[in-house]
């Protein structure tokens, strides 16, 4: 799958309100089949009087297509009969990889899936889910606000304009600062061994011996004179990288201060989430469609309620990938697709 997703899903980021495309699934040879609910059943589907039905022929099966409205009229329904063992795992898997694939099976051309699709792309009869992970992602992708947002734009943009400089080697520096004090101490001694014997030179009055002193000394002199420089060079470089470094460590200590603050209000902004996402699962979570056909029958588990409010309340975009078991649970497949405004592929395999 490349990463430009146009060329591999057909349209456009849906809200949580608006009803998602269907899906189109293509067989070996190019068949395909498009429909809100896409239904790999077992055995054949008694056809209602208005359905049409198309045949697909390939070497290794031979395919029953047949599509029936829904009283939905921006849904349709369409059941597809294929001996097949694609299981749950690898619907899911074409539907997140996008197509084409490589997959000898079928594509899936879908809108691609939302991050919620991490904690349930696959819905069982007992799916584990992380329920506070997977709300406080739902939560994000419908928008919802908290009082830490701004805050957290504050402190981010803060981070992003802090500009962190590696600290400077202070410890050649010291070295070079010592190595010119040193030198000018020693020249220091020689102007001075040198302004000795010019004096004994004189009190002898050795005229060529106090020529070459005074040439010795002036060179000695303008030796230091230049060391000296090279030393408060040196010292001033010294001062400087000091200042530099102090000012590294200050802005890479604000930096961690900002990261830690930045933190604390990403835990705060999801628990705040999480608490408005929270109120409105328990709401869905008991409305007599999810609780009384859970509560009715010791087939399914409250997992499953739980799965099924959250998908209520997640814009999914891509297709669900449904167990038969659970398809059959709710009213018909159509009818779960509608009261959790998803486009549903039902897996006849359990593995």
């Amino acid at each position: 799958m490349t990463n430009d997703d146009t060329d591999h899903y057909i349209g456009n980021p849906q809200s949580a309100s608006a009803v998602p495309p269907p899906p189109i699934v293509e067989f070996p040879g190019g068949k395909q089949v498009q429909g809100h609910v896409i239904d790999f059943c077992r055995s054949p589907t008694e056809p209602d009087s208005d359905d049409s039905t198309s045949i697909y022929d390939s070497e290794k099966r031979r395919e029953t297509i047949q599509y029936r409205s829904h009283s939905d009229s921006e849904r349709w329904y369409c059941s597809h009969q294929v001996h097949t063992d694609i299981s749950p795992i690898e619907l899911n898997q074409t539907v997140c990889a996008g197509a084409p694939t490589s997959s000898e099976r079928l594509s899936i051309y879908s809108p691609p899936p939302t991050s919620v699709r991490e904690y349930i792309g696959i819905l069982s009869p007992d799916p584990d889910i992380k329920r506070r992970d997977a709300l406080i992602t739902i939560g994000r992708l419908c928008g919802v606000k908290t009082p830490y947002d701004s805050s957290l734009k504050t402190v981010q943009s803060a981070i992003d304009q802090l500009e962190i400089s590696s600290v400077p080697d202070i410890t050649t520096a010291r070295r070079r600062v010592a190595d010119a004090g040193a030198d000018v101490e020693r020249l220091r001694e020689r102007v001075a061994m040198l302004r000795g014997q010019m004096a004994v030179y004189r009190e002898t009055d050795v005229t060529t011996d106090i020529t070459n002193a005074e040439i010795a000394l002036k060179n000695a002199i303008r030796t230091l004179s230049e060391a000296s420089t090279e030393e408060i060079a040196a010292t001033q470089r010294l001062t400087q990288l000091i200042d530099i470094a102090r000012t590294a460590r200050d802005c890479k200590e604000k930096r961690l201060s900002l990261i830690d603050r930045r933190q604390n209000l990403k835990r705060h902004i999801r628990a705040e989430i999480f608490d408005v996402m929270k109120a409105e699962f328990d709401r869905v979570r008991q409305v007599p469609w999810i609780a009384e056909r859970i509560d009715g029958n010791n087939n399914y588990t409250t997992a499953l309620a739980d799965a099924i409010a959250i998908l209520s309340l997640a814009p999914l975009r891509a297709p669900l990938i449904v167990a038969e078991s659970v398809a059959t649970a709710f009213d018909g497949i159509s009818a779960l697709a509608i009261r959790i405004n998803a486009t549903i592929i039902v897996s006849t395999t359990n593995r």
